[in-house]
């Protein structure tokens, strides 16, 4: 972190509590838990001095800028929320998140800092800007006790992408990847990934290319992550699904109308821009959950601080510890469709497909699996040789 906003973390927030961190669909999602406070009285009101404090610091400079790869569903209330509450205008810089990286390394080069905050997938920050050195630990500047809770968030613990608490990653989605024909495939045939290798389905799959990013590249993520990434027993496991004859689909949407139509039951690596859309009009379809666990897939909506000195560094205080409560937060999750990792922040409206289920495991996306992921396609690529000539 830039001595700067080193100085001005510790001027503003020191000795603010901070807690320890680190780091299901319900038909009909309860009303969100209040979560209560684990610090003192006297503690809280420490803080929300030093935070008006803070708050009044950036008002005077009156803008943030924000480089995000969402789009106006998602920015658009940000801002018009942002700026309600503050009175400060966020200036969003909005592209694909690559393209977003080509453009702050050139700047960078050149010795400009016009960024405050990045708002781009978390993959993106941890696998690109992070080995770039572009990234600052956010610990420092989390302020507010409702943020640095951990009760506040699932797992009882605060969602970093990494070890180095540089990419917070509160947007999740709970990623069971088998989508099959309820008509055809009944309730309790498939309750393990294991199950797909029985004699009645082969010939009757279709799969996502798993050795690609997308959907079938996340369901392989998640296997790996069962066999805790041995990958011995991976090759072996794959090898025995590709005896039963899958078929290689990369049209997410015929895969998931051809399921829906009950000419191939099953599919393995569903994509969630597409199902909720079929079932929502009726077709018979669902996700079914395996009892080994299930992938929180949490790439979107990340959010990292730059390394170095910032614009307006009081602005990007308050934005971080606003959207990583539950007022940013709701705001966040509605825009982008997917559910917040904090427990206070409400699912209506939400397709019960993207939302937790209740007493299932969880396993959480994070830095290695991200870092693993190239050697992972490699292997489904050789496996799958037989599938893709």
């Amino acid at each position: 972190m830039n001595k700067f906003l080193l100085r001005l973390v510790l001027m503003i927030c020191f000795p603010v509590a901070a807690l320890a961190c680190g780091r299901g669909p319900a038909m009909s999602p309860a009303p969100p838990p209040t979560i209560k406070p684990v610090v003192d009285g006297a503690s809280r009101l420490t803080a929300q001095t030093r935070w008006e404090d803070l708050v009044a610091a950036a008002r005077k400079e009156g803008t943030l800028t924000v480089a995000h790869s969402a789009g106006p569903q998602v920015t658009n209330p940000l801002k018009e929320s942002f700026r309600k509450k503050f009175g400060i205008e966020l200036e969003m810089t909005v592209g694909r998140a690559d393209a977003q990286f080509e453009k702050i390394s050139t700047e960078r080069r050149a010795g400009l800092r016009t960024t405050d905050i990045y708002g781009l997938g978390g993959t993106t920050q941890t696998m690109l800007f992070k080995p770039a050195g572009f990234l600052s630990p956010l610990e420092p500047v989390l302020v507010l006790p409702e943020v640095t809770n951990p009760l506040a968030w699932k797992g009882g613990k605060l969602p970093y992408l990494d070890q180095d608490r540089t990419v917070f990653a509160p947007i999740g989605m709970y990623y069971r990847g088998i989508l099959v024909n309820t008509d055809i495939v009944k309730k309790g045939q498939i309750t393990s990934i294991f199950d797909l290798l029985k004699p009645e389905w082969k010939g009757k799959m279709l799969m996502d290319d798993i050795s690609q990013t997308g959907a079938g590249g996340v369901w392989l993520g998640h296997v790996a992550e069962i066999f805790d990434y041995d990958l011995d027993k991976l090759r072996k496991y794959l090898s025995d699904l590709v005896a039963q004859q899958p078929v290689i689909i990369r049209d997410r949407r015929v895969a998931v109308e051809w399921v829906a139509r009950g000419k191939n039951p099953i599919l393995i690596g569903v994509s969630y821009s597409v199902a909720p859309d079929f079932k929502g009009k009726g077709a018979p379809i669902d996700i079914v959950p395996v009892k080994e666990s299930t992938y929180v897939s949490t790439t979107t909506g990340a959010i990292s601080l730059p390394e170095g000195e910032l614009p307006h560094p009081n602005s990007a205080i308050v934005y971080i510890n606003w959207l990583l409560g539950q007022e940013g937060q709701t705001v966040l999750a509605q825009g982008y469709g997917s559910p917040s990792l904090r427990v206070d922040v409400p699912t209506a409206g939400m397709d019960p497909m993207l939302l937790e289920i209740p007493g299932e495991k969880l396993i959480y996306e994070n830095e290695k699996s991200m870092q693993t992921r190239p050697r992972l396609m490699q292997i489904a690529k050789e496996v799958l040789q037989p599938l893709l000539k």
